[in-house]
């Protein structure tokens, strides 16, 4: 949690987590699971979604350290950027991640995503303030990376 929320982190119970997603309006959540033994491993949003903008807000987390590396995240995250560019119809998805968080910054660099700004010192972790570096991506640029057809 701490490398995916910049509010504090502490354990939910599965019920608490199931019934946040079912009470919130405008998300699209979405379960990471593994697929030789369905275990639930992360999660994919789409939130704060601005319907007459075409925007939405994305999230993507792969919670336990041992699953992290494995493509987990980069499927989830081409799976969900299909979802939102083809099904949503959707024209931007926008994030923000914590400057420290490396290994996401360049998992959406990878597929697609621009450093858009930065929100300097804006985290308090451990003592020390961090940046959070704020990050998007158009659908025309994901339709010509995924070779699909043009936005009409």
């Amino acid at each position: 949690m701490r490398n995916v929320d910049t509010e504090p982190a502490y354990p939910l119970s599965e019920e608490k987590i199931e019934k946040e997603i079912k009470e919130t309006e405008d998300t699209f959540y979405f379960h990471v699971r593994t697929l030789d033994d369905d275990r639930l491993i992360g999660f994919a949003t789409l939130h704060s979604l601005e319907w007459n903008n075409q925007l939405a807000t994305l999230a993507i987390g792969i919670g336990n350290e041992k699953y992290r590396g494995q493509g987990f995240g980069d499927e989830a995250l081409k799976l969900i950027m299909r979802y939102a560019f083809m099904e949503l119809n959707l024209f931007r998805l926008g994030l923000d991640v914590i400057a420290y968080n490396s290994n996401a910054i360049n998992l959406y660099l990878r597929n697609g995503f621009i450093k858009e700004g930065v929100i300097r010192k804006a985290v308090y972790r451990d003592n020390q303030r961090h940046d959070r570096i704020v990050m998007g991506i158009l659908r025309p640029d994901w339709l010509k990376e995924n070779n699909s057809e043009s936005v009409t």
